[in-house]
């Protein structure tokens, strides 16, 4: 068995769990790019990922189609992502408060003694947490920078890949774009995964997917899985993905 073939024998043999009993077969690569496109076309005029060249297409498209691949890839479905996403904003509200006019500063010793402590504070308080499976915002920028920083100069390199300037020249977290953009994909996931319900498809990622979400919700399903296979070996596991474990 592959992990796909797993879950496939799983919804063909209890078809009464997946998808309301309907029968729904692969979208290939012309069908999903097709059903992208015209929830593409229907985002608004300013959204930022709609941008459309004329010989190019929907110049984000292909972001998009990885974004949602490796969300699915790692057991997040879209209404996973909006509970990660509504912590995060409260996160960065807190990073960009508390560490931001630090972050402006010209780098000094000083500078750099002030964010360290600043940042050390920062997790005391609302660190230590986790969203759904995955570390909170603040844990992963504080693991990071314990991570990469151990002096001043490793500390401009750490600011520049993680803070840009703002329209008032602060610098803040690069994260704070980074969340409206992810929100604006978020939206083409929710509204693509019941595109290809309605037309009676799935793609190749959610076969993993689904499973996972009916075993979580179906426990007398989820004891029956159990029952048939009680024993599980993992040839190469270490190119696992988040949702095969």
């Amino acid at each position: 068995h592959t992990f796909h073939n797993l879950c496939t024998g799983i919804i063909n043999n209890y078809p009464e769990y997946f998808y309301d009993g309907a029968i729904v077969h692969p979208a290939d690569d012309v069908t999903k790019i097709n059903i992208l496109e015209t929830i593409i076309k229907d985002l608004p005029h300013d959204s930022k990922i709609k941008s459309y060249h004329p010989e190019q297409g929907f110049l984000f498209l292909g972001s998009i189609q990885n974004t949602i691949s490796n969300l699915k890839r790692a057991g997040i479905t879209s209404d996973d992502l909006e509970v990660i996403l509504n912590e995060n904003d409260k996160d960065i509200i807190i990073l960009n408060e508390k560490l931001s006019p630090i972050l402006s500063k010209t780098i000094t010793q000083a500078t750099f003694d002030e964010f360290s402590d600043a940042i050390e504070k920062l997790y005391k308080e609302r660190g230590n947490r986790y969203v759904l499976n995955y570390l909170s915002l603040v844990d992963a920028l504080y693991i990071n920078f314990k991570a990469n920083v151990k002096e001043k100069k490793d500390f401009s390199d750490w600011k520049s890949k993680n803070t840009e300037k703002n329209t008032k020249s602060e610098n803040i977290f690069k994260d704070t774009r980074r969340a409206d953009t992810l929100r604006e994909i978020n939206g083409v996931y929710k509204k693509y995964q019941a595109e290809l319900y309605k037309q009676g498809y799935q793609d190749f990622d959610d076969m993993i997917l689904d499973v996972l979400t009916v075993l979580k919700k179906n426990e007398s399903l989820r004891l029956k899985i159990q029952e048939q296979y009680q024993y599980i070996l993992v040839d190469e596991f270490q190119d696992t993905n988040d949702a095969q474990m």
